[in-house]
């Protein structure tokens, strides 16, 4: 393949993904303020759907904001009860958060909402489509996470003079 047409499909992919993004992002705000809850507390309550019982250092770092910025939002979660606070039994100047009951039926509705999205879209595309799909962009997260961690080794050995 040549170098115009990687470019043309580069151009149509960056294009295609776009649109995606801002879409989800529509539908995400959407559904963010049915639960009266902001994009970002969303994503904070994600961490600990995925996650569970876990640091705040964790959460920021998932979240890849600065910790004061994740404290912030777990401290407005646990005012509405949708996050608890516990000591670690290990180190008792460890803080870890933890999804509240409220907190986890405000997530499940969330993903359920988002899966249930995903599902309308998917259940139009013919069957080998959808694994293509599906396969191509798993291959997609891959390279990206073998080139993140490429720039990161670079970045982080010395200079040579």
């Amino acid at each position: 393949m040549n170098k115009t047409k990687i470019e043309e499909l580069i151009n149509t992919a960056i294009k295609s993904l776009q649109k995606i993004n801002t879409t989800v992002f529509r539908d995400d705000q959407f559904k963010c303020h049915e639960l009266e809850l902001t994009i970002s507390q969303v994503h904070f309550l994600r961490v600990l759907y995925e996650e569970g019982t876990t640091t705040m250092g964790k959460v920021s770092e998932a979240l890849n904001i600065a910790p004061p910025s994740a404290t912030m939002t777990a401290e407005r979660l646990v005012n509405q009860g949708i996050v608890v606070r516990k000591e670690s039994k290990k180190d008792r100047r460890v803080v870890q958060v933890a999804l509240s009951p409220k907190g986890k039926r405000l997530i499940s509705k969330f993903m359920e909402a988002k899966k249930k999205r995903w599902f309308e879209i998917m259940e139009n595309l013919h069957e080998e489509d959808r694994e293509s799909l599906v396969r191509a962009l798993q291959q997609l997260v891959s390279l990206m996470g073998k080139a993140e961690e490429e720039k990161n080794q670079l970045e982080q050995s010395p200079i040579k003079q």
